[in-house]
């Protein structure tokens, strides 16, 4: 026979509410009281009703989060920063795949609909121009937070990094160790982070008096690693290599690592290179890679809190636009910038013969 709420409470001698503030770790209680309820319903091996309560808020108690891959240890971060907030506010989280595909992203927010989820999570990978399924969320109102990205012709939450602010940043640093021709390998997609990285990247050499060259900022279709690789190769091609290359993120600069090695080349002897996102694995690299440094799990944390505090509040909230800050962190892959013209010597000939 299942345990009930009112065995708990005849148990103890207090009232079916208190026994049902404890559960919920209402802070009404105090602390003596819910230890006992719990160490009870414990005992009796007690579960609580969700059907039955969701019946009565209309809620499930549980957070939809859609991510493009759950290879990262970036988006790994993003869980974690998530799922410990929604866990200490009792919600449990169910974790959606897009695969860095926009039709399959659609796809999983509208399953995510269909599970009734009291709210969600998106890293979104569609462009603006593409977000029918954003636009109906929003309509609906069904609470949602964009997080890493924003989308410009939707007023929505957002928790994203300073993404200008962090690639002005690592490119100032190149300059001023004497870079002038300054590669810049981006993701093929046409997102807000994205386009703010090119945006500080131009910001930078502007400020610098150093001209903005079309050749230096390059991508191929693929993603990640492989992008890197190819596109490090493209640069290593030209007449005139850029003697530094700032890549959008740091699994891309790995791949550039590679295909700078693989022509018996040296980071950051030949070509300096500096990542974005301060992953795990970049200060573990033969190179320890200089990196931009976002808060990542305090993103996933806070589009958490904003998120409940929404579905709390029934979606009487004002949109909040949160923009972290990201911190430049300096290893040894950037160089000290001595003797460009020797590197560019040097490519030139390792290239030609």
């Amino acid at each position: 026979m299942s345990v009930r709420m009112e065995d708990i409470a005849k148990i103890l001698g207090v009232s079916k509410s208190t026994v049902s503030r404890a559960l919920n770790n209402n802070p009404l209680v105090n602390e003596n009281t819910k230890k006992k309820v719990l160490t009870v319903a414990k005992r009796l091996n007690f579960r609580k009703n969700y059907l039955a309560r969701s019946l009565i808020t209309k809620r499930t108690n549980t957070i939809g989060i859609v991510l493009p891959n759950i290879l990262s240890s970036y988006t790994h971060e993003i869980v974690y920063g998530v799922e410990t907030v929604a866990n200490k506010k009792g919600y449990a989280l169910i974790l959606c795949v897009s695969s860095d595909d926009p039709k399959k992203e659609e796809k999983e927010i509208h399953l995510l609909r269909e599970k009734q989820v009291d709210g969600m999570i998106i890293f979104f990978i569609g462009e603006s121009k593409h977000c029918d399924c954003i636009w109906e969320l929003k309509q609906d109102k069904i609470p949602f937070v964009l997080i890493d990205r924003y989308l410009k012709n939707i007023y929505s939450d957002f928790v994203v990094t300073d993404n200008i602010a962090g690639a002005y940043m690592a490119v100032k640093h190149l300059i001023k160790l004497g870079h002038k021709r300054i590669g810049f390998i981006i993701e093929p997609e046409g997102s807000t982070s994205i386009l703010d990285r090119i945006e500080g990247y131009k910001k930078a050499l502007n400020e610098f008096g150093i001209k903005v060259e079309k050749e230096l900022i390059k991508t191929s279709p693929i993603r990640r690693e492989a992008n890197g690789y190819r596109t490090m190769k493209e640069f290593l091609l030209m007449k005139n290599p850029p003697t530094a290359v700032f890549a959008v993120n740091d699994e891309i600069a790995i791949g550039a690592l590679e295909a700078i090695e693989e022509q018996g080349l040296k980071v950051p002897e030949d070509i300096a290179l500096v990542g974005y996102d301060n992953l795990r694995v970049s200060h573990l690299l033969k190179v320890p890679l200089t990196t931009v440094a976002q808060p990542i799990q305090e993103m996933g944390s806070r589009a958490a809190e904003i998120l409940i505090e929404k579905i709390e509040k029934n979606g009487i909230t004002k949109p909040q636009r949160i923009f972290l800050k990201p911190k430049l962190i300096i290893r040894e892959s950037c160089g000290g910038g001595k003797n460009i013209s020797k590197r560019v010597k040097k490519v030139r000939l390792l290239i030609n013969t």
